[in-house]
């Protein structure tokens, strides 16, 4: 299943209002499908979409930006749902905050480049050289199967992300929940969204050199 988080506020009349954190998720084709690779991964009906927009909708009518980001994610939830790759729909959401956000950063297929190899560090290797990359960007999960040497030995630097520490906003309730989505800093912070990214404003922090 690929799915997101929110917040809502179970009590929005009081003051100290405690955050509720919401997870939708996208149901995924299982049957014959074992093993199959990301992109022929396909939903498993159309449904989804109008179910996570009502429940961003619900969640979020009440926050600041609620309407120039409401509009952009109602759009984008009105394009995907007649689509049937999982892979396709992640490309346009991803495309849509980056627009939204004003990120120029090109995202390609990695089917772009061609398949050699079925070892995971191999492909990513590959995928690499391919880009003529000289650093590869991971999540911290990947610690338990990255093999550094081959990147060490092709001269490609490898560093991992650490999503600690992220700036705070205002939320529409307290305590700060930290678990949510990029959905919640759009919805409370609007295009300064931008700004709590660590990626952009605290790089030196965000990416850690692989040991």
């Amino acid at each position: 299943m690929s799915s997101f988080s929110s917040t809502k506020c179970s009590s929005p009349r009081t003051t100290g209002a405690i955050a509720t954190v919401l997870c939708s998720t996208l149901p995924i084709r299982t049957a014959g499908n074992f093993g199959a690779a990301i992109r022929d991964v396909e939903v498993a009906n159309a449904s989804w979409a109008a179910s996570h927009w009502q429940t961003i909708r619900q969640a979020y009518r009440g926050a600041r930006h609620f309407k120039a980001v409401g509009e952009m994610f109602e759009q984008a939830y009105a394009a995907t749902a007649p689509l049937m790759k999982l892979s396709v729909i992640n490309q346009h959401f991803l495309r849509s905050v980056a627009s939204f956000l004003e990120i120029e950063t090109r995202i390609l297929s990695a089917d772009i480049v061609p398949r050699t190899t079925d070892d995971p560090t191999q492909r990513l290797l590959e995928i690499c050289r391919a880009r003529s990359a000289t650093a590869y960007v991971s999540g911290p999960a990947a610690h338990s199967y990255l093999d550094l040497a081959v990147f060490r030995a092709a001269g490609i630097a490898v560093h991992f992300v650490d999503y600690s520490g992220y700036p705070v906003y205002l939320q529409q309730c307290s305590p700060f929940e930290h678990g949510v989505s990029i959905i919640d800093a759009l919805m409370h912070c609007g295009h300064d969204a931008r700004w709590h990214l660590k990626a952009l404003t605290q790089r030196e922090q965000f990416l850690l050199p692989a040991g």
